[in-house]
Formats: structure tokens, C-alpha cells, sequence
């Protein structure tokens, strides 16, 4: 079976970092690129100048959590990377846009756009729906794995966990869902074979 070769922007995060290594397993050509300077990826200060095959795979993992104008750029970024003639998008989107709630959420589930990284995800997900191209929007849970940020709350509380110290959750209803980034990486793999179109909640149930 033939796969298209593959772009990934935003390489230099934690999922980003092992979705290369995951790739190389799998013997897939791609091309990662960052804003950020890494080894492991091509340094590149606008997207919209990288250089792509038509009908390529897209996997877009390059935004910020950010103040209002940096925003409005990230927003455009987005669209003049969509003028390249993509076969498939797999775009990164947030189960924080959710409304908290004491259940699992789905994909009908109310949003809330009372911060500017959620008005940056909805806004994308607009924008990536009004394109022709064929595309997988995944709304992501908390993932965690190697060398994943020591400096979040899921990481203090993974931690706890391994050191069998006591959890106390402050707010009952907040639902808290954390996903192996070995699980993520297998998605994406079948989602990059059978090109499946929709939006996804990508989470445990657990």
C-alpha cells in the first residue's frame, strides 16, 4: 500500500518528538518542521514557505496557547497553509474546549470560548471545515509518555501515582482523561492509512 509522503508542523513539541520517532519505525517519508531550532527538524519561521509535493499528508500540530494578537496570526497561518493541494489534513484540536463537566464529554458536548487557546482551536476547526480537503480533526486529551513536560499537572500527578502518594481532586467536577502517547502515535498511523474524515475525540475513557 502506498502513503503519500508526510508533513509535520510544530515537530519540536512533545508529541511532536515522538511521532518522528514512531514514524522512523514505521519507515514512512516525512518532513518535520518547527519554529523552534531541533535536530530533528527543519527550522522554518512561517509555514507557508515550506516546500510540499502536491497530495501530500498534513499532520498540523503547530499552535500556541496565546495572547490575542499572536492569535489572530496563528489563524492565518492556518489558512495559507491550506492553499497547498493536500490529499489529508490530521489537524490537533483540544478536548479543553469542552464546558467542564463531571462525565466524559463527546463530540456534541457544549464548547466553551471564554479563552483565547479555546477561540483558537473552535476558529480552526471552522476554517478547516469551510476547505475541500479531506481531514481528521482530533480533539486530544492529556498525553503523557517520554520526555513529556515535567511542568503540568499531569505530571505531578503521574508522579503521585507511581510514589502511591495520596491525590486530592478539588474540583468534583472536573473529568480528568490521560491518554498513552504510544496510543496517539498508532492512531494517527491508521488514521494516515484509511484517511478517515470527521471530528474524534481522542481520549482513554478512563
Amino acid at each position: 500500500m502506498s502513503i503519500n509522503d508526510i508533513v509535520i508542523t510544530g515537530a519540536s513539541g512533545f508529541i511532536g518528538k515522538n511521532l518522528i520517532i514512531f514514524l522512523k519505525k514505521k519507515k514512512l517519508k516525512f518532513k518535520a518542521y518547527s519554529r523552534s531550532k531541533t535536530n530533528y527538524s527543519i527550522k522554518i519561521n512561517n509555514y507557508k514557505n515550506i516546500k510540499v509535493k502536491n497530495n501530500s499528508i498534513l499532520i498540523y500540530l503547530s499552535q500556541s496557547n496565546t495572547i490575542k494578537p499572536k492569535y489572530v496570526k496563528e489563524l492565518q497561518q492556518l489558512r495559507d497553509i491550506l492553499k497547498h493541494k493536500w490529499s489529508y489534513i490530521i489537524f490537533f484540536s483540544s478536548t479543553k474546549i469542552y464546558k467542564k463537566s463531571n462525565k466524559l464529554s463527546d463530540e456534541n458536548s457544549k464548547i466553551n470560548e471564554d479563552n483565547n487557546y479555546n477561540k483558537l482551536k473552535i476558529n480552526s476547526e471552522k476554517i478547516l471545515n469551510k476547505t475541500n480537503i479531506k481531514s481528521a480533526i482530533l480533539r486530544i486529551t492529556n498525553v503523557y509518555g517520554p520526555n513529556f513536560n515535567k511542568n503540568t499537572l499531569l505530571y505531578d500527578i503521574l508522579s503521585n501515582v507511581k510514589k502511591k502518594n495520596n491525590i486530592v481532586k478539588k474540583n468534583k467536577f472536573e473529568y480528568i482523561d490521560i491518554l498513552n502517547i504510544e496510543d496517539l502515535n498508532n492512531l494517527i498511523f491508521k488514521l494516515v492509512k484509511k484517511k478517515l474524515s470527521g471530528i474524534f475525540n481522542v481520549a482513554s475513557g478512563k
